[in-house]
């Protein structure tokens, strides 16, 4: 069973008591007066504002659970097995889907000996508790370490079948260089088996080397045909 946590990127400060600066000069011999004291004591203080209910983040109507507006890491291991790390800077745990709210997303994936493997950058994102499944949208990114790069608005990304995919317009350059674009999208998440559904144009580099190759010979007699 995947294993999700979230932690703080860096630690809590404890702030230190208003009447710090009291006690230090206090010490030192100043006096102070009890005016001033009471003067620093509520400038302190902020006004306590009326109690107000955040609306529904979704057409089911929930609520966030829990909201962290600060550097927030959540890591995804399968037992001893670490498959990523996500970097966000503003988290939201809903209440009643379970779902984790995220943006931007910066995830870093990894393969099975523990290497880095991937890259995923989006301005939003989101995943189940279990972490089965991520899914991203707006400006999506996404680039293999030994395979292709793809541009794309939204990406979902499966961790049972380690596969992702898009039904959305899609930009591909591939690792000979090819730049190729398209509507759908579909692919193993170390990008090396993919395909482009539909609506596929493309330029393709070094063309007339390749044409000298066998998986580009166009099959004649000499071969059985």
């Amino acid at each position: 069973m995947p294993n999700l946590t979230c932690k703080k990127a860096e630690a809590a400060r404890v702030n230190k008591s208003p009447f710090y600066p009291l006690l230090v000069l206090h010490r030192k011999g100043i006096f102070i007066s009890l005016f001033t004291g009471l003067f620093m004591f509520c400038s302190s203080c902020k006004k306590i504002e009326e109690t107000t209910y955040p609306e529904p983040l979704n057409a089911q109507g929930d609520y966030p659970l829990m909201e962290l507006k600060d550097t927030s890491v959540l890591d995804l291991w399968e037992k001893d097995r670490l498959v990523w790390v996500l970097k966000t800077r503003h988290l939201t745990r809903m209440m009643h889907s379970e779902e984790i709210r995220v943006r931007p997303v910066l995830t870093v994936i990894y393969d099975s000996l523990g290497r880095e493997a991937g890259w995923v950058e989006a301005d939003s994102g989101s995943a189940d508790e279990s972490a089965s499944y991520m899914k991203t949208w707006g400006r999506v990114h996404i680039r293999a370490k030994k395979g292709a790069k793809v541009w794309t608005d939204s990406l979902y990304w499966d961790n049972q079948t380690r596969s992702i995919s898009t039904d959305g317009p899609v930009k591909v350059v591939s690792v000979e260089g090819d730049t190729l674009t398209g509507v759908g999208f579909r692919s193993d998440d170390e990008l090396r088996n993919w395909k482009i559904l539909s609506r596929v144009r493309g330029v393709i580099q070094r063309a007339e080397k390749r044409q000298n190759n066998d998986i580009w010979k166009v099959p004649g007699p000499e071969d059985g045909l």
